[in-house]
């Protein structure tokens, strides 16, 4: 006499498993509109040169002159872009990098370490 609970195969658990994951595949795709729409960027710089904060360091403070002692004008994160006037030569007393380069934007000055 056979068992009255089903067994489930191994076969038939892959068959469902891949019904589930294209379920949710092609739920997601008719999704693909409203995610697609274009969303606001803000206001973005005009000027010549342009930079983009990349770091390990999630955000950077942009300073009144040239050194890390410096009154803190402004935070930016990363991937915040700045206008770029001129590469200056600053101080540090950063010991990671040798780096005495800062970046001169028109809200102030911000510390170049690996540029």
């Amino acid at each position: 006499m056979k068992d009255s609970h089903t067994s489930l195969s191994r076969r038939d658990f892959f068959k469902l498993a891949g019904a589930g994951a294209g379920a949710l595949t092609l739920g997601s795709m008719l999704d693909l509109p409203a995610r697609a729409m274009p969303r606001s960027l803000g206001d973005f710089p005009t000027g010549k040169l342009l930079g983009r904060l990349s770091g390990y360091f999630g955000k950077t403070q942009i300073r009144s002159q040239p050194h890390e002692l410096a009154a803190s004008v402004k935070e930016i994160y990363d991937d915040y872009v700045v206008e770029w006037d001129r590469e200056v030569v600053g101080t540090t007393m950063n010991y990671v990098s040798n780096s005495k380069r800062w970046i001169e934007t028109p809200e102030g000055f911000v510390y170049a370490p690996f540029s």
